[in-house]
């Protein structure tokens, strides 16, 4: 089983410090409840959801837009928007864009505990199928996301942030995708990576 180590969510959180380096009050509340929630974290349940959601997402393989969780082809999965920059891609670019995208995931996940959870909130004893399966049905479905005051203004900041290395990253390896029409999805597809992170914490928490 693939573990998420807690050194991931170490360098979230000082990603997040970077945002909030104008912030301080912020900081000093919050760094006291990451050091609470480090004590309390299950890196292999949330390791197996992780892998087996990006892996899922990274999928140019198989036929069709749609990606798991959805019902529908509104927001397709990453992979299938970028087949053919995917396949031409070596294991260590493919490796180097899952990293990117896990950190995304994470900081929607690490803004929950942060910014709603005092204290801590103890975690429902589920093992990492049974929490994969409850969490990837509320990605795409639930609309809970902060929506004013203090908690968006950071969502948005910190988000925005991760979603840009994500992008410099796929610009670095020529991860395009051939449109002659339409919006570009790549903002929608990767927002809901944040949300991905956001809902895996309410599930982990309120199965």
């Amino acid at each position: 089983m693939t573990e998420c180590k807690v050194e991931y969510l170490e360098n979230v959180m000082a990603s997040l410090a970077v945002c909030l380096r104008y912030e301080e009050a912020l900081l000093i509340k919050i760094r006291p409840r990451f050091e609470q929630f480090k004590k309390r974290y299950n890196g292999s349940s949330i390791g197996y959801c992780l892998s087996r959601y990006i892996k899922s997402e990274l999928d140019s393989a198989t036929p069709g837009n749609r990606g798991v969780g959805r019902n529908d082809g509104r927001i397709p999965r990453f992979g299938a928007y970028y087949r053919k920059a995917l396949r031409g891609q070596p294991g260590a670019r493919v490796a180097q864009l899952y990293d990117a995208i896990q950190h995304l995931i994470l900081c929607g996940y690490l803004l929950h505990v942060l910014m709603l959870e005092e204290p801590v909130s103890r975690t429902a004893v589920l093992s990492g199928e049974p929490l994969y399966e409850k969490w990837i049905t509320r990605i795409y479905t639930e609309h809970s996301l902060p929506s004013k005051g203090a908690l968006r203004k950071v969502f948005l900041l910190f988000v925005t942030a991760a979603m840009d290395e994500v992008k410099r990253c796929m610009d670095t390896h020529n991860i395009r995708a051939a449109r002659l029409f339409g919006k570009d999805p790549i903002d929608a597809i990767l927002a809901y990576y944040a949300c991905a992170g956001f809902f895996l914490r309410i599930t982990e928490v309120n199965p």
